[in-house]
């Protein structure tokens, strides 16, 4: 089975945010709680069913500890991943030497986050939403 082209372009249009924590805990709750936004997001406004879970570690992003996701299933029964929230650990800022000075004065290497939705979820609305007859929005989408 191959990829359906919903839009042919030359760039994706992103919502990300990254974040920097002095633990590993402060990361996972950030990691976890932004998962729960985009969850959130897509039931509430976009009126989206999606599976949340934690990414194996073949689907986990490069470099990162830990990877969850919101899979929006689509009226055909498949389903496309509409959101990821990323748990890099301490990875990149030991590559990157991103650190910051602890509370008795010694450098640490952060914890850091990444969260991302792009315009792949704008066409899991339309795919949720939309038929050959047309595209009816969620009252909370078109306000």
């Amino acid at each position: 089975m191959r990829t359906k082209p919903f839009a042919r372009t030359l760039e994706f249009l992103w919502q990300e945010g990254h974040t920097t924590h002095a633990n590993p805990e402060e990361a996972e709750n950030e990691t976890l709680q932004m998962i729960d936004v985009y969850t959130k997001f897509a039931y509430e406004q976009a009126a989206i069913p999606v599976i949340t879970d934690r990414k194996s570690k073949v689907g986990t992003l490069a470099g990162t500890d830990r990877t969850y996701t919101i899979e929006a299933m689509m009226g055909d029964q498949k389903a496309s991943q509409a959101g990821t929230s990323h748990s890099h650990g301490q990875n990149f800022s030991r590559a990157f030497g991103t650190q910051f000075m602890d509370e008795i004065g010694e450098r640490q290497h952060v914890w850091q986050t990444s969260w991302v939705i792009n315009t792949c979820f704008v066409g899991g609305i339309i795919m949720t939403h939309g038929d050959d007859s047309g595209l009816m929005l969620h009252q909370n989408l078109h306000q």
